[in-house]
């Protein structure tokens, strides 16, 4: 990530390397296992990033797309994923 997108607190990326570290570990020996895991961050990032998808559709989206270190269209794609809309409005 560049310096000017929006850093993440240090507690939160030690957790999700963690997670990473064991899905990594759980797929050498239960590759379903390690999907099933992986299916469960997608269920936690979709119940988690919803209202914070919306809130962020409202702001400028230049500004967005820098503090997640994407492009306009990426950010856009993503948002509307997150917040449940057709990327296309």
């Amino acid at each position: 990530m560049g310096e000017s997108t929006t850093p993440l607190p240090p507690e939160l990326c030690g957790l999700l390397e963690s997670v990473t570290a064991e899905i990594e570990r759980l797929a050498k020996d239960s590759p379903v296992a390690a999907i099933k895991a992986a299916r469960e961050l997608e269920i936690i990032a979709s119940r988690t990033a919803h209202w914070p998808a919306h809130e962020a559709r409202a702001q400028a989206h230049e500004t967005v797309a820098a503090a997640l270190g994407l492009d306009v269209d990426q950010t856009r794609a993503l948002l509307a994923r997150f917040g449940g809309w057709s990327r296309y409005r």
